[in-house]
């Protein structure tokens, strides 16, 4: 991936979300220290952020670093281009770093984000301010968000279920397990695995609506050519998900053929049972997990549509977005500028 040196002179602003579990009154006092105060930014609801980012275009800070986890990158990334593709001119967005703060580290995995200790915050920080270069970073257009990976099925389910676990964890003694790994590991356990044993897998289709699209085989060996218009998968699907980056949430490496080409993204279907996901769960959580139940493409754009009933639960950057009957996964026109 090519690097592109940038002027020395800059200036960072820090955006932090405020109820991320991670963002801390301790977290914010510590990078109040690393930071001037002035330049740091606390998130308290989606329209302050919103009020934030704009305020960050005004008044031309060149770097941002995002705290609070993927979807506050998400969040603030889609509020900056939008205000600067409506700005006279078109103003030059800023380049992003992004700070381990959050539950889902995705992002802050795949470009090497420090421990988010005392010496890992000043490390991230002072990289973000004084390194000279960037790191280009394909992006994902998903409704009005950019985003660098959304899907529906089982991730989305793991959210939906999480949130619920959460919230009813967080009324009762066992209050300290809620959040985090604990969390995610008692909603799987008792939500999300009795879902997928029960009840039925909902049915999918899925088109290229863009260029060429490829089907890849293990080690990314390009199998097959697909046309705009062609269908990708027709069938049953306990996921359906597309990246520009390789990790997922708590830095599982669902993608590992994210980066084979900066003009396409990597999409995933599979229609694999409940028994073999747990089966094959480490194997999965590195990348290197292959299976016939298991699809692989390089698209630009796609369709996934509900053939039956049901609506899909969509997740886009790692934040649940609802149910639609149809979702729409296309590569954006920009590439969002990383500090590296």
């Amino acid at each position: 991936m090519q690097l592109t040196q940038l002027p020395q002179d800059r200036n960072l602003a820090i955006v932090l979300n405020k109820n991320a579990k991670s963002v801390t009154r301790s977290t914010q006092r510590l990078i109040g220290k690393l930071h001037p105060e002035a330049d740091v930014f606390i998130s308290e609801s989606q329209e302050h952020g919103t009020e934030i980012a704009h305020r960050i275009v005004d008044l031309g800070y060149r770097t941002v670093a995002t705290g609070g986890g993927d979807g506050t990158f998400v969040q603030c990334l889609s509020d900056v281009y939008r205000y600067c593709g409506c700005r006279p001119h078109h103003r030059e967005p800023p380049r992003f770093f992004v700070l381990k703060l959050g539950t889902g580290n995705a992002i802050a995995a795949s470009f090497g984000a420090s421990p988010p200790t005392r010496v890992g915050l000043r490390r991230d920080l002072d990289r973000a301010k004084r390194s000279s270069f960037s790191r280009p970073l394909p992006i994902l257009t998903v409704e009005d968000k950019l985003t660098p990976f959304a899907g529906c099925g089982l991730d989305a389910h793991i959210l939906q279920d999480y949130f619920a676990s959460r919230d009813m964890l967080q009324r009762s003694p066992l209050k300290a397990l809620a959040v985090g790994s604990p969390g995610y590991t008692i909603s799987v356990s008792t939500r999300t695995m009795p879902r997928y044993l029960l009840k039925k897998k909902q049915e999918i289709v899925v088109r290229n609506i863009g260029g060429p699209a490829y089907r890849i085989k293990h080690q990314g060996r390009l199998l097959e050519r697909v046309e705009s218009g062609a269908e990708l998968y027709r069938g049953v699907a306990t996921i359906a998900t597309a990246s520009t980056i390789p990790y997922t949430g708590l830095n599982m490496r669902l993608f590992p053929y994210a980066r084979m080409r900066d003009d396409k993204f990597q999409f995933r279907v599979s229609d694999a049972s409940v028994f073999e996901a747990l089966f094959a769960l480490p194997r999965i959580w590195k990348g290197t997990y292959h299976s016939r139940t298991i699809t692989d493409f390089l698209a630009d754009r796609i369709e996934i549509i509900s053939v039956d009933d049901g609506r899909l639960p969509l997740q886009i950057g790692g934040d649940l977005a609802g149910t639609r009957d149809r979702i729409e996964i296309a590569l954006s026109t920009s590439q969002v500028k990383m500090a590296a």
